[in-house]
């Protein structure tokens, strides 16, 4: 904060805090972010916290680099936010500045299986990690395939959403844009493919 703003009266004005006991006279009397009423303050604290985290993948990228071979990327596992399973965006990382220090960029994908299923989940994941690097292809680095018993999906659903997630991998739109699907209750059958040029 005091990089951003070496003015405190600039930092009191640009944050609303000239009102009541919340000005800030002195960088040692800063308040704690926890539980502040102030939404801006909040706000630029959080998005500092996320550069943190961009600045320290791209010193662990720096570093695998200098001992990679030809040929060999840097990726690394990102998550979407937890509802139960993945789905939403994640707030403490900004995943398209950290993607900025990788090669490819990859995602875990913990979707609901069995009846609770909607393909939304693994569509959404699918779709922010391509536009993490604009466009281009990435990496599904893990998903459930054992664990919870809630988690185990029926024999073909594990199959279809692999090949799902190819389609949207090769084509760079979502299953269903591009590729017209059937599902059935023993796995899926394409009916229509068109190929990009």
């Amino acid at each position: 904060m005091k990089l951003k703003y070496p003015s405190l009266d600039s930092l009191n004005k640009k944050f609303g805090l000239d009102y009541w006991s919340n000005r800030i006279n002195n960088w040692e009397d800063f308040p704690s972010i926890n539980g502040s009423i102030n939404a801006s303050l909040t706000a630029e604290f959080a998005k500092f916290q996320r550069s943190l985290v961009t600045e320290y993948l791209g010193w662990q990228a720096k570093i695998v680099r200098q001992y990679s071979k030809p040929g060999q990327f840097v990726t690394q596992n990102f998550d979407v936010d937890w509802w139960g399973h993945s789905y939403g965006i994640q707030t403490e990382v900004d995943h398209f500045a950290a993607a900025k220090t990788l090669d490819i960029a990859g995602i875990d994908i913990y979707h609901p299986t069995q009846d609770k299923l909607t393909g939304a989940e693994v569509s959404f994941g699918d779709d922010v990690t391509r536009s993490m690097k604009a466009g281009q292809n990435y990496l599904v680095m893990e998903t459930e395939a054992q664990g919870f018993p809630e988690w185990v999906p029926y024999p073909p659903v594990t199959c279809t959403y692999t090949y799902i997630s190819g389609i949207e991998l090769l084509s760079g739109d979502s299953a269903g844009q591009n590729t017209k699907i059937e599902l059935e209750p023993w796995g899926m059958k394409i009916i229509e493919e068109s190929v990009k040029e």
